[in-house]
C-alpha cells in the first residue's frame, strides 16, 4: 500500500474540503458529482466480483462424478467399448450443460440481487441530503453519518459527537471498536497506523454510536480496504 495516499488526517477538515474543491456545508453540485463519477469510475468498494463461465466449468470438472465419468470414458476408449464409451460422453455432456445453465441463472439472480448488498449513503449536495447507492460516492462528497451506518469510503471528519466505529484492521477477519474525534490532530513527522487516526474513518467501518459530517477523500481500490 501507498502510504503517502492516506495522509488525509493532517490536514483540517478546512484544507481538506479546499484540496477536494468542495463545500463543507453544502457539498458538491449535482453537476460537479456526475462528472466526478464519470471520471473516476464507480465506487466498487463493496462491489462483490462474478464468477466466470470459465471458474464455473473448472469446478465442475474437479468434482468426484465428473472426474469418475471421465475415467470411465477413458478406459471405454482404451478397450475399444464404443457403446459405453457413447453413453458415458452425453452423460458427461450432459452434465456440463446443466451446470452451464445453472450457472447461467443464478448470474441472473446476483445481477437482480446485488444492489441490495450494497449500503446506501446519506450524502449532501446543493445543500440538500440524498440518499445514493454507495457505488456512486465520489471524492469530495460530505457524508451523514448516524448509528448503524457502513462508511461507503475512506473519510476525514469534519465534525463528530461521541462517535464509535467497528473499523477493519487489515487483517482477515479482524475487526476493532475505535472512538473517532474530528478535531484530533497529528503533526506531519508522526506516523499513525490508517485504522488507528482518529480524525479519519475507513470504508466499510460500521457506525456503532454518535453521529458525524465527513468529507470523502478515498473511494474504491483507492481505500484502505480496497487496497
Amino acid at each position: 500500500m501507498n502510504e503517502k495516499a492516506f495522509k488525509w488526517h493532517q490536514g483540517s477538515p478546512e484544507s481538506v474540503c479546499q484540496s477536494l474543491h468542495t463545500n463543507a456545508a453544502c457539498g458538491l453540485s449535482r453537476k460537479a458529482a456526475r462528472s466526478r463519477y464519470i471520471k473516476g469510475g464507480r465506487n466498487d468498494l463493496f462491489r462483490i466480483r462474478r464468477a466466470s463461465i470459465s471458474t464455473c466449468l473448472k469446478r465442475v470438472l474437479s468434482e468426484p462424478i465428473t472426474l469418475i465419468m471421465m475415467a470411465v470414458l477413458i478406459i471405454a476408449l482404451i478397450f475399444d467399448l464404443k457403446a459405453q464409451a457413447a453413453s458415458t460422453f452425453i452423460i458427461l455432456c450432459v452434465n456440463l450443460s446443466m451446470s452451464i445453465v445453472a450457472f447461467i441463472k443464478a448470474d441472473r439472480i446476483f445481477e437482480a440481487t446485488a444492489r441490495y448488498s450494497r449500503p446506501l449513503a446519506r450524502v449532501v449536495r446543493e445543500g440538500k441530503l440524498y440518499y445514493v447507492d454507495s457505488e456512486t460516492v465520489v471524492r469530495g462528497d460530505i457524508l451523514i453519518f448516524r448509528a448503524g451506518d457502513i462508511s461507503p469510503c475512506d473519510v476525514r471528519l469534519i465534525t463528530s459527537d461521541k462517535l464509535s466505529v467497528l473499523s477493519p484492521t487489515g487483517s482477515d477477519d479482524n475487526w476493532v471498536k475505535l472512538s473517532k474525534d474530528a478535531n484530533a490532530t497529528y503533526p506531519a513527522e508522526k506516523f499513525i497506523s490508517v485504522e488507528n487516526r482518529d480524525n479519519c474513518v475507513c470504508g466499510g467501518s460500521e457506525i456503532l454510536r454518535g453521529s458525524a459530517r465527513a468529507i470523502a477523500v478515498e473511494v474504491g481500490k483507492h481505500t484502505y480496504l480496497g487496497a
